[in-house]
């Protein structure tokens, strides 16, 4: 015995009815599906922080306070920098070196960043490292600092002539 398809009003068959996600089409699941995908999709590609490291925040944590500075009518702005843990910081005690970048590219000007308790720190020396903060503050000497977990670390921003400098951590 023949299994008869189901047809529509035109007596034409009507494939989507024999699909196991017939149904779903119908009531929209994956329009609905696709649409949010759509909307959040370049959200959460354009949200960084969602994705970056721990040397990325500070660098971003840089170029606000550099931009800050330049719209400001004083010549300096300390920067607090609070670690995360989520997504890729760190989970314990850091330390964050600044790379002296008055000779970059040819030497130094690295921000790194280290969780002390971490495999890769011992091998390394740092977890995560950016030179992006450079675009918008340089470093005129060497700066490093290690601090105890979840406690913020401070960046004096001075204006030095055109450029903006780093000059001291705590």
């Amino acid at each position: 015995m023949e299994e008869s398809q189901p047809t529509d009003e035109t007596g034409e068959t009507n494939e989507t009815q024999t699909s196991p996600f017939g149904n779903m089409l119908r009531t929209g699941f994956f329009r609905s599906l696709a649409i949010t995908v759509c909307l959040l999709l370049p959200l959460l590609l354009s949200s960084c922080v969602l994705f970056t490291d721990e040397a990325t925040r500070l660098a971003y944590d840089l170029e606000a306070g550099a931009r800050t500075l330049r719209g400001l009518n004083q010549e300096s702005l300390e920067v607090t920098h609070k670690a995360r843990s989520f997504p890729d910081g760190v989970k314990g005690p850091y330390q964050i070196e600044l790379q002296e970048s008055l000779k970059h590219p040819a030497e130094g000007g690295s921000l790194l960043v280290g969780d002390l308790e971490s495999h890769n720190f011992g091998n390394w020396g740092y977890n995560w490292s950016t030179t992006y903060h450079l675009n918008f503050v340089r470093v005129p000497k060497h700066l490093i600092i290690r601090k105890a977990k979840a406690k913020p670390t401070i960046l004096l921003l001075q204006k030095a002539g055109d450029s903006i400098d780093v000059v001291s951590i705590r």
